[in-house]
């Protein structure tokens, strides 16, 4: 069974790696894969450093143009906040990024994590494969106590300015693939640091988007009452729904 993507680092660690890089490399320009393994610690490329490389792309601090890869405007928030509390955000951003962790903090959001979460892991819900499922683990709470997102083993309420779905395709991992380094969703997701017109889920499932020239206001979290109120409306029709009494119902039971 070949484990489905995940990234093998913690984001602690890929975010002294993304230090690594900069001191190294610089925050400007894109880089072949073999100058960012030696900039961020190896002799060269090798399994290792295509899987360290990998994380840095799963979390979104890598992008890749061409066949190169630079520093994504995720990173350089991590690295240059220009405003404050935006390397905070940023880490919170990145924590979720990959499709797997994700789905975890959306499932046991509220909650305290499973002692067997390994074990459930290896369902065809999440698709990992029983020789990694404790290194998966590892790697999630390491990742989520490290953004904040996970306390006394509790999975905090997720701020939807946060959640950015992994947008990476198959072309954007180092080509080398091992360990955790699967194939990954072609998800062309919204990246609220970089707003192009494409949309982002909201849990609920509906989607929104913003014009590129509110994109500052966007990342330094001008909307987040809004998001969240237009969430808490969504998830309320549903919850209608789910009961039978839609808006249309609502409406009518009022008038009479």
């Amino acid at each position: 069974m070949r484990s489905r993507a995940y990234p093998s680092n913690d984001l602690a660690t890929a975010v002294r790696r993304l230090g690594l890089y900069n001191t190294n490399l610089g925050v400007v320009g894109y880089h072949t894969r073999e100058e960012i393994a030696v900039a961020i610690g190896y002799k060269g490329m090798s399994g290792p450093a295509s899987r360290a490389m990998a994380s840095l792309v799963h979390y979104g601090l890598l992008e890749k143009r061409k066949d190169k890869y630079g520093i994504s405007e995720l990173g350089k928030s991590v690295l240059l906040p220009q405003v404050d509390g935006e390397t905070e955000s940023a880490i919170k951003e990145a924590a979720i990024k990959p499709n797997l962790f994700n789905e975890l903090a959306h499932q046991y959001q509220g909650q305290e994590l499973p002692s067997l979460l390994g074990n459930i892991l290896t369902s065809p819900q999440y698709g990992i494969s029983p020789k990694v499922k404790d290194e998966v683990v590892e790697v999630f709470k390491a990742t989520m106590e490290y953004a904040g997102l996970l306390r006394n083993n509790r999975v905090q309420p997720l701020d939807p300015i946060h959640d950015v779905a992994d947008s990476m395709t198959n072309e954007q991992l180092p080509s080398e693939r091992g360990g955790g380094e699967g194939e990954l969703r072609n998800n062309r997701g919204f990246n609220s640091r970089n707003v192009d017109g494409g949309l982002t889920p909201l849990p609920s499932g509906i989607s929104i988007a913003f014009p590129p020239s509110l994109g500052f206001a966007v990342i330094t979290g001008e909307f987040g009452a809004e998001i969240k109120a237009l969430e808490k409306k969504a998830q309320a029709l549903l919850k209608d729904e789910d009961n039978g009494t839609g808006p249309d119902e609502e409406k009518s039971e009022r008038e009479l």
